[in-house]
Formats: C-alpha cells, sequence, structure tokens
C-alpha cells in the first residue's frame, strides 16, 4: 500500500514541477554541476539498489527517492508574475523583496540578478539576457528606483 502512495506522491510532485515550469516568464540559467550531480546520485541510487533488490516495495522505494532527487535537480528557476522562483526550496514573491541589483558580465554574457528578501537573505540567479530586458521586465512589479543596474565586468 505504502508502495501505491509513494508512486502517486511522485506523480503529483511531477505534476506541481511541470506547472511551475509554465509559470515560468524568464527562465534562469541552472547550475549544471549541481544538476548533474543529483541525477548522477539518482542514477547510482537506481543501479545499487533496484537489481539487487528482492521486494518489489523496496524497489519501488528507490525508484522513488531518485525520482525526488531527479525533481530537485531539474526544478526550475526564473522570474514568475508574482514572484521570483530560486529552486525547489525558495521562492519569493515580489512584495517581500526588498531590492534587486543587475550586473552583466561581459566575458560569460549572462546577467547576475540578486535580490534581498529579509534584512539578510540575499540570493542570486544568472540569465542569458541583457540587463536592460531584465529591469524593462520588472518595472511592471517594482518601482525603478528598487532596481540598480551596476557597472559591467570586464
Amino acid at each position: 500500500m505504502l508502495s501505491i502512495v509513494e508512486l502517486g506522491l511522485l506523480l503529483i510532485i511531477l505534476l506541481v514541477e511541470g506547472w511551475f515550469w509554465w509559470l515560468i516568464k524568464i527562465p534562469a540559467r541552472p547550475n549544471w554541476w549541481v544538476r548533474g550531480g543529483l541525477v548522477l546520485l539518482a542514477l547510482l541510487l537506481l543501479s545499487l539498489t533496484v537489481p539487487n533488490e528482492g521486494f518489489v516495495t523496496a524497489k519501488i522505494q528507490s525508484i522513488f527517492a531518485a525520482g525526488l532527487l531527479v525533481v530537485i535537480a531539474v526544478w526550475p528557476r526564473g522570474l514568475m508574475v508574482k514572484g521570483i522562483l530560486n529552486g525547489a526550496y525558495s521562492t519569493r514573491l515580489y512584495t517581500t523583496i526588498i531590492s534587486i541589483q543587475l550586473r552583466f558580465d561581459q566575458k560569460r554574457k549572462v546577467t547576475y540578478l540578486t535580490y534581498q528578501a529579509g534584512p539578510m537573505a540575499h540570493y542570486q540567479l544568472r540569465f542569458k539576457k541583457i540587463p536592460t530586458e531584465l529591469q524593462s521586465y520588472l518595472e511592471h512589479y517594482f518601482d525603478a528606483d528598487l532596481i540598480q543596474i551596476q557597472a559591467s565586468k570586464k
């Protein structure tokens, strides 16, 4: 019975993740090292447990754990209509954000969006857009004085 619940829960989590992918208006660039590491860990978990386990419930539990690792690895990041999604663990509404800094790295051709939500919490996302594109999108939700564009790195 627990196995069916686990598979159902994994399906619900996958549907929620698909919904978040649909909500993202401007996707951020992922950290491929973390993403690849989590997928490799999921594959290692599957290769070590599923062929060697005799019970079907144990195999399903391994599939569930590996599925959760993959879900965390490919969770979307980016700008939504109502807030900023920074992975499976952090969603910030625009109303809770105190300041936003945009910095363009000419060497890597990415814009770093750093935002502050609360007195000490700083978060950073990478976008493959120029700062003025992100600024024009964010000005729909923030006053222009809250968005700062820093000088680009050479």
